[in-house]
């Protein structure tokens, strides 16, 4: 069973020998993932080129609660469809960013834990003097 840590991308790889003309507007691939006591979630997959003379799709997934997690690609080419399992573990990140609901520019990571932006674009500044103006010449 594959494992992955807990906020980081679990990725579900799905290929088909299949001739399809354009597999970017041709296929659709829609993925759930779930897990007894965390909330359902529901990811689109998307094509991602050839490689030994197959079409190859992708699920992206970062989990956010520990444990097996459940998975279902669901696709108008059969050869996408499938189910499986993965275990999440512990994390090995802080998770990712997040705003506070009071103060919009501030932000936190998904474990709690307060960040410090260091430069929100303030920088460079006139008011500082890491920005010049240039005068057009003639």
């Amino acid at each position: 069973m594959q494992t992955v840590s807990k906020w980081e991308i679990m990725e579900v790889s799905l290929r088909s020998g299949k001739q399809i003309d354009n597999p970017f507007t041709e296929v659709n691939l829609r993925a759930s993932f779930w897990q007894e006591g965390c909330c359902p979630y529901e990811v689109d997959g998307f094509y991602d080129g050839e490689e030994n003379g197959e079409h190859v799709w992708r699920v992206r997934f970062a989990p956010m609660c520990e444990g097996e997690w459940n998975y279902r690609t669901v696709s108008d080419l059969p050869d996408l469809n499938s189910d499986g399992t993965f275990l999440c573990g512990a994390p090995v990140s802080r998770g990712g960013l997040t705003t506070n609901p009071h103060f919009a520019n501030w932000f936190f990571r998904e474990d709690g834990g307060p960040q410090m932006i260091l430069n929100e674009g303030w920088y460079p500044h006139p008011a500082n003097g890491g920005f010049h103006y240039f005068e057009d010449v003639d």
